[in-house]
């Protein structure tokens, strides 16, 4: 079931902890979609179809972050970050937090190690390996491409150790058809967010194919609101995740009117002219508002913090996507 944002996965959760920094777009997109293209350029062709742009809450030395879930059931993150010192402090931070000495272990033979790797004969990186969460992780760093890699799976270490020397990349040299459209849909998809809260969207798995999900955006608009932008494939995708967010809700349709109270369920309109459907809910402690915009095939969701009616002021205004 899509939601406006998942529950923290396994790799977040054992994710370096990257600071209280993040990384803001100055205007428009500032060349995410670009980021995203050139960071897949060096990503394995066989991997590139399962990643996602991702950049979530991070130093601003990570320009950008692709998550990809692998079928074989690997889970990998790949951060390109913009100089070697950023790409040696992280590594050195993970290795703080896993309390693992460097030169201390040989990762081909077991969980728990940290060494140096080589490609064709030269040093390429450094490599650790730990247990996490009951997963078994392995991240390394690129120094060519300043990229750092983190991939976990459970239960089959050397299945996770043969994967990262036989396939895992990064590539040194870009490959010439690395695109698969992610940064042009994440551009397009941010040129719709209304302007004055461009500068505060980033990239983030929201979903994948499977949900019908081409690309998501979380923008923190203020402290106490975060909206999320979903641009789904059809009508058809866009339809059965709104649905599940009015399953979510436990309402039926056109049951409330969300100008009064929570939850509700009903269409809206721009203009004359009917646009969508909107449910609101309670979210915990706040107020969650979830609509459609059946014109771009957009998919939003509103997480606030302040009042039902200031919530819907805020929508009713300024909310967007725009066509």
């Amino acid at each position: 079931m899509i939601r406006p944002y998942r529950v923290a996965s396994i790799l977040v959760a054992a994710s370096v902890v990257l600071g209280s920094g993040s990384v803001v777009a100055q205007s428009g997109s500032d060349g995410l979609g670009d980021r995203v293209e050139a960071l897949l350029a060096h990503v394995p062709e066989s991997h590139r179809d399962a990643c996602r742009p991702d950049l979530g809450d991070q130093e601003t030395t990570v320009l950008m972050s692709v998550r990809c879930e692998l079928p074989s059931g690997i889970t990998v993150r790949y951060s390109q970050f913009d100089s070697p010192e950023a790409l040696e402090q992280v590594f050195a931070r993970r290795l703080e937090l896993e309390t693992i000495a460097a030169g201390s272990g040989d990762c081909s033979q077991a969980v728990g190690g940290e060494e140096g790797y080589a490609i064709g004969g030269e040093p390429a990186g450094r490599l650790v390996c730990y247990e996490s969460l009951g997963y078994d992780s392995i991240d390394w760093t690129h120094d060519a491409t300043t990229i750092y890699g983190e991939a976990f799976l459970k239960g089959d270490y050397a299945e996770l150790h043969e994967w990262w020397a036989t396939a895992s990349g990064p590539l040194g040299s870009p490959a010439e058809s690395s695109g698969n459209g992610l940064g042009a849909a994440l551009d397009a998809l941010i040129a719709g967010v209304p302007e004055g809260h461009r500068s505060t969207c980033l990239p983030f798995d929201g979903g994948g194919p499977e949900d019908g999900v081409v690309v998501s955006v979380k923008c923190r608009i203020s402290p106490d609101l975060t909206v999320y932008y979903h641009q789904l494939d059809s009508p058809a995708s866009l339809a059965a995740a709104y649905a599940a967010d009015v399953a979510s809700a436990g309402v039926d349709s056109d049951t409330g009117d969300c100008a009064v109270a929570v939850p509700g369920e009903q269409p809206y309109t721009i203009g004359e002219s009917p646009a969508g459907r909107i449910v609101c809910e309670s979210f915990f402690d706040s107020i969650m508002l979830s609509w459609t915009h059946e014109a771009t095939t957009v998919r939003a969701s509103a997480v606030s913090d302040r009042s039902l009616a200031d919530t819907r002021s805020w929508w009713l205004s300024e909310s967007g996507p725009l066509d």
